[in-house]
């Protein structure tokens, strides 16, 4: 702090993200770090909690730090816009709310999800089942759409009981699953949106004795340990969540040098 009022010059950057006992958060934390630390930054990491109140005092320390700029993943619109009119750069990662007016490194959610879509179609499944977290989120929303631009492709009517959509805890997917493997009607294939709702999935149709891919077929985003441990292993769209991360600082510091009048978007 004292080196930073002397220069006048921050080499601290504020990292907010949505919750470190997801493997993916970690993972996204690690690669920001790493690559700070390889430029000469050091990282203020705030855990969110899944909290917006969190976020929010996040953004008061962050000010009050006189952080050079902040990598976070967002909930809402809000911490992005109150760093933005403190001309604090801002960089959203994961998922946009403020897109036009702050940074964004983000992974193709759309294409991915239509891609995972059509792969179970060509296994030859028609009743496919997905688990969305919050379809307000950008990551939500792009791989819905994903998943019905597959079925639109191959003919497949849209179900919208097929779809349920799931808070971002094991429990509540668990028990969403239960529910849903329990219909007479039930689909022969899940795609869940992210690692969290593949393990209440998962769980699910272990409790009921079901097989996996004999009863039903499972792919999931985000592969994290657990799902190459069991058996079978879960196919899963891997999301590099370290390079994210990395690619989310060389684009804070590229926005930290005054290059870009406009904000951008990496997918």
């Amino acid at each position: 702090m004292a080196r930073t009022l002397k220069q006048q010059v921050s080499t601290l950057i504020g990292v907010l993200v949505t919750d470190l006992r997801n493997p993916f958060y970690a993972e996204l934390a690690a690669g920001i770090e790493r690559e700070a630390r390889q430029n000469g930054y050091a990282m203020m990491l705030v855990d969110a909690c899944n909290s917006a109140e969190v976020e929010n005092n996040a953004a008061l320390e962050f000010v009050g730090r006189r952080v050079s700029g902040v990598i976070l993943t967002p909930s809402s619109a809000a911490v992005s816009v109150y760093l933005k009119e403190r001309a604090i750069p801002v960089v959203e990662i994961d998922r946009q709310f403020a897109a036009g007016s702050a940074d964004g490194v983000i992974v193709g959610n759309r294409m991915c999800a239509r891609e995972a879509t059509d792969h179970l179609i060509m296994l030859g499944h028609r009743r496919i089942a997905l688990f969305i977290d919050d379809s307000a989120w950008t990551t939500g929303s792009e791989r819905r759409h994903g998943y019905r631009d597959a079925l639109a492709v191959r003919g497949i009517a849209f179900d919208p009981d097929l779809v349920l959509q799931a808070a971002w805890d094991v429990g509540t997917s668990y028990s969403r699953a239960l529910n849903m493997l329990r219909r007479d009607n039930r689909p022969s294939a899940v795609l869940a949106c992210n690692n969290v709702l593949a393990e209440g999935v998962w769980r699910a149709v272990t409790e009921l004795g079901l097989r996996v891919p004999g009863d039903l077929s499972l792919v999931a985003f985000d592969d994290v340990p657990w799902m190459s441990l069991v058996t079978p292993g879960v196919s899963t769209v891997v999301q590099d969540a370290t390079r994210l991360g990395a690619v989310a600082v060389g684009r804070l510091l590229h926005r930290l040098t005054g290059a870009d009048p406009e904000s951008v978007t990496t997918v």
